[in-house]
């Protein structure tokens, strides 16, 4: 519901200006390989493939050339903005200016929208070839089906055995879940009682990691019906970028009245840069 600055009008009870209850800072952005001071319409990431090792062919014989792969993922910005007006009357029936409040509420905003170009960024298209006219979606086989159940012990296993398939590093992995997906663990009859434990401290908030991921809470997942997805990657699996950081300014308007104009806004962009190391898993969620 809706509110506007009359709300806040001040009268003998209220002497101070509330934030309503919300994220206020980014959960994911952190969470990536981080790129910053970007400059241009886009950026690229250069990768090398896997290669092998190779027998000598005979006595005296040339040295190997293997010849590595290079390829290119593209990032592109993402500009958010973010503005509110004060009028020139309205502090003086308040006790305080808003201004801070509102720049601390804009902020959360920009904050907001930074993990959804990450969460996007993991499940979608990457651009990918020399000038990123390629585009390359998370394959089937990184994709965990919900089969009429919420987030369990197996799917996180499953998770698990996919990274551990393709030789993505143990330290750094990340899982992404709601808090209901990691309460619904609990409800799981075929949890060991040293699980119930583990699981529990994580739903309380007493540890962040279980069978050696790092769970992030966040709770804007995408939701189609009853299906939740959640992800799971390693941070070298998804680079974060940002041309602009948060900028926060304030300035008078005159042909608002000289009202004061609080304005603030971001560029940032994110892209998937291997498969292997991305997992998406879909949960049902009522």
């Amino acid at each position: 519901m809706s509110f506007s600055i009359t709300e806040a009008f001040v009268n003998q009870y209220n002497a101070n200006i509330l934030l309503q209850t919300q994220q206020m800072q980014s959960r994911l952005a952190g969470a990536c390989t981080l790129t910053s001071g970007i400059i241009g319409e886009a950026t690229d990431v250069e990768r090398v493939a896997s290669t092998e090792a190779l027998s000598p062919t005979g006595r005296h014989a040339d040295g190997p050339l293997v010849s590595s792969e290079h390829t290119r993922r593209w990032m592109y910005p993402d500009m958010k903005e973010w503005g509110e007006m004060i009028d020139k009357d309205d502090e003086k029936e308040m006790l305080i200016s808003p201004a801070s409040t509102y720049i601390r509420n804009g902020i959360a905003a920009l904050e907001r929208a930074k993990d959804k170009i990450v969460y996007d960024a993991i499940r979608g298209t990457a651009a990918t070839g020399h000038a990123g006219a390629t585009g390359v979606v998370l394959p089937v086989g990184q994709k965990i089906a919900a089969g009429a159940a919420g987030l369990t012990l197996d799917k996180i296993l499953q998770t698990k055995e996919k990274f551990d398939t393709a030789e993505i590093p143990e330290e750094g992995r990340k899982f992404v879940a709601s808090s209901q997906q990691i309460r619904n663990m609990l409800n799981e009859q075929k949890i060991t009682s040293a699980d119930y434990v583990g699981i529990k401290a994580l739903v309380s908030g007493q540890v962040d990691s279980f069978l050696g991921f790092q769970f992030i809470r966040y709770e804007r997942q995408a939701k189609v019906a009853t299906s939740r997805f959640c992800v799971a990657f390693h941070p070298r699996s998804v680079a974060f970028g940002m041309w602009q950081d948060n900028v926060s300014t304030t300035s008078i308007i005159p042909l608002k009245r000289n009202g004061l104009y609080v304005y603030m806004w971001n560029k940032v962009g994110a892209v998937r840069l291997e498969e292997e190391g991305v997992v998406e898993i879909e949960c049902t969620e009522s």
